[in-house]
């Protein structure tokens, strides 16, 4: 059963409310989805298009002008304590989304136009990230690699002659075209969740508030008995594609030197700039980073580190809320499901009416 917390005015705020589901979002949901199965979780979530939404929100719904950069801080924190081994790159992306929305939603002008570029912003930066990513860590023999790929593709196999096709150059593109859509499209969202979601109790939200609430005995017997369960391990389907794609190149390389397409050394030394480059980041770099993160906003007591524990204590709140919204909009399918769910998760969030303990 979900328990009384305690008196705090954190707890009625509607922008805590929010930054609390942010910070759900950016430790949880991603995980929660890929456990509901559903598809392009990682367009869904791995972009910051549900960031973009709660930024859209809580730039339209609270009052005041500094509300997103200080709900980012906290979502950052609290990123940090639920998880403390996210890479510093995670943080960053965090930081600009909500730099960017203060900017945006602080010079008073029209929300939806706000929110459109914020989704349009989000979706450049996002995309152009691991593209950026990609050229550091394996370098532009990646890329020509990519595109010799291809062209022995279209010339064994479809008896193409002369196909100079860049296909790196039309991957690129249509990755960036992908990920902008979906921004542009969940700052649409964004602008009209804002427009339509109510913050009061009305007779519709009391009646699916106390349906939520005795559904939450359920959930706590579910995660007793699958607290013994072994989690277990895999790797993303992305990053086994990806190595398979550079061994199966390397593969070839040894086995069609005479046809001219490949070319072992430059396969070589990409694989070898690729591990130096990761065990320079993750066992130097990114942990020296991340602790001067810690540093500042966990280790030493400031005024966000004292909210973002009272915001913390709203987790398994939220947690609870969005397994019940998911489960009862399982009548329908598709984007009208998503759609009935953001609209139940948030009435329950933004109404739900906590008692002192």
């Amino acid at each position: 059963m979900l328990k009384p917390v305690r008196n705090d005015p954190a707890y009625f705020d509607v922008t805590a409310r929010l930054t609390a589901l942010w910070g759900f979002s950016e430790a949880f949901l991603g995980g929660f989805l890929h456990g509901m199965k559903l598809p392009f979780t990682g367009l869904l979530v791995g972009n910051g298009n549900v960031a973009v939404i709660i930024i859209i929100l809580i730039g339209t719904l609270s009052g005041k002008k500094t509300s997103i950069m200080r709900a980012c801080i906290v979502t950052m924190i609290i990123k940090a304590l639920v998880s403390p081994h996210t890479p510093v790159t995670a943080y960053l992306a965090v930081f600009l989304q909500g730099f960017i929305g203060q900017l945006l939603f602080s010079n008073g002008g029209i929300k939806t136009v706000s929110a459109v570029a914020l989704g349009l912003i989000a979706g450049i930066l996002s995309s152009l990230q691991k593209v950026i990513f990609l050229t550091l860590v394996f370098g532009q023999e990646f890329w020509n690699a990519v595109n010799q790929f291809s062209v022995f593709v279209l010339q064994e196999v479809f008896r193409v002659k002369d196909a100079n096709v860049q296909l790196s150059f039309w991957l690129i593109t249509l990755y960036i075209g992908i990920h902008v859509t979906a921004g542009i499209l969940a700052g649409f969202y964004g602008s009209h969740l804002s427009k339509n979601i109510k913050t009061d109790s009305s007779d519709g939200a009391m009646e699916l508030k106390d349906k939520f609430f005795k559904m939450t005995a359920v959930y706590t017997a579910l995660e007793e008995l699958k607290a013994g369960r072994k989690k277990r391990f895999c790797y993303k389907p992305t990053k086994i594609l990806l190595f398979i794609f550079l061994f199966g190149i390397l593969f070839m390389s040894y086995f069609y030197t005479d046809n001219g397409y490949f070319t072992p050394n430059p396969i070589l030394l990409m694989i070898l700039r690729s591990v130096s480059i990761t065990i320079i980041w993750f066992k130097f770099l990114g942990p020296f980073l991340l602790k001067l993160f810690r540093n500042k906003f966990i280790n030493n007591r400031n005024k966000y580190t004292d909210e973002a524990q009272g915001i913390l204590g709203m987790l398994p709140f939220i947690k609870s809320a969005v397994r019940f919204s998911w489960a009862v909009s399982k009548g329908v399918r598709g984007i009208k499901r998503l759609s009935i769910f953001s609209v139940q998760l948030l009435t329950i969030i933004l109404t739900y009416e906590f008692k002192p303990e």
